[in-house]
């Protein structure tokens, strides 16, 4: 697998963004006043019942970091997502996996 760059973005206990790096804005095609204070699935409907969001969910919960190979509604291919928890809401980093050429 050819990885490319890490992606990063905050959520609070609401799963609203607090900040996402220019990486993560640029694999979603969006601008920072797009997401910025908005739920993700208010911003991403199609991640909605989705592996990558009940993770979030369960981490948030559980306070228990999640990391796994998992498929992104959004970008419609595998990822390498880690989440992060703290009692303020959620670290997350995924970097998009290719296949090999």
């Amino acid at each position: 697998m050819t990885r490319t760059g890490r992606a990063l973005y905050n959520l609070d206990r609401e799963l609203r963004f607090l900040s996402a790096n220019e990486q993560a804005l640029s694999m979603w095609g969006k601008q920072q006043d797009e997401v910025i204070g908005r739920r993700i699935d208010d911003v991403f409907p199609e991640v909605r019942g989705s592996e990558p969001l009940e993770a979030h969910a369960r981490a948030l919960k559980s306070l228990k970091p999640f990391r796994k190979v998992v498929r992104s509604p959004v970008l419609n291919q595998r990822i390498a997502l880690e989440i992060h928890p703290s009692a303020n809401g959620l670290s997350v980093s995924f970097v998009r996996l290719e296949p090999e050429s």
